[in-house]
């Protein structure tokens, strides 16, 4: 195989990802507190035809706050995350701040049902009252006063799917910045992800186009070759 169809096949397998990282970032425009993702590429050593794709790259931009009139929800300001637990995963993060009260045990938890984790553990709420989150984390119960404060974190992260997140390095702790009574929005913007789609999907046709050229010329070459 020649150098230059070595480059036809890294290149086809890097549109490949482009696709189907601009398709799901297109799917989660309207995913309170998703993350752009897109693809990095990177040499595979000196002078080599290869390119091998990088891990997926998070887009660190805010999306727009929102207000959506619930005094538990929160739009993360800046970069950090909010830090939960999984049972069988451990910790896992994520940027959607659609905030509830667990009606049966009074635990604050995520969309996703996790726990979410303050600087103390778990958060609380006791029977019978009713909480509010302030713009600098602390969850404000009616009765009690202040019973925990959110625990945002940073961390780089990889996607597990459903808005969550695991995290690859170190957590580092941060004071939180965030406006309550809020949801953040997706920072994707759908046009640009589209364009963005096209490009990658011509690319891909283009290298796979280059491919099957070159196979044709191999298999024609091979005839001759048994014909001679």
């Amino acid at each position: 195989m020649s150098r230059d169809l070595y480059s036809a096949v890294s290149g086809a397998f890097g549109a490949m990802r482009q696709l189907e990282v601009v398709a799901n970032n297109i799917a989660n425009a309207q995913t309170t507190g998703f993350k752009r993702e897109r693809v990095a590429y990177e040499a595979h050593g000196l002078g080599s035809a290869y390119t091998r794709i990088a891990d997926g790259l998070i887009d660190p931009r805010d999306g727009v706050a929102s207000a959506s009139g619930s005094p538990l929800d929160i739009a993360l300001r800046g970069p950090g995350w909010l830090l939960m637990q999984d049972g069988a995963r451990g910790p896992v993060l994520t940027r959607d701040g659609h905030l509830g009260v667990d009606p049966v045990d009074g635990v604050l938890r995520a969309r996703s049902g996790h726990p979410v984790q303050g600087i103390a553990g778990v958060i609380v709420v006791p029977p019978g009252q009713t909480a509010r989150i302030t713009d600098d984390g602390a969850v404000i119960a009616s009765e009690d006063g202040e019973i925990g404060r959110l625990r945002v974190v940073i961390a780089t992260a990889e996607p597990l799917g459903q808005n969550l997140w695991r995290p690859t390095s170190a957590l580092v702790d941060r004071e939180p910045t965030l406006v309550a009574g809020a949801l953040e929005a997706s920072n994707v913007d759908p046009v640009v992800s589209m364009v963005e789609l096209v490009a990658a999907g011509r690319a891909f046709e283009t290298l796979h186009k280059i491919i099957q050229t070159s196979d044709e010329l191999d298999a024609r070459l091979n005839d001759y070759g048994r014909g001679a």
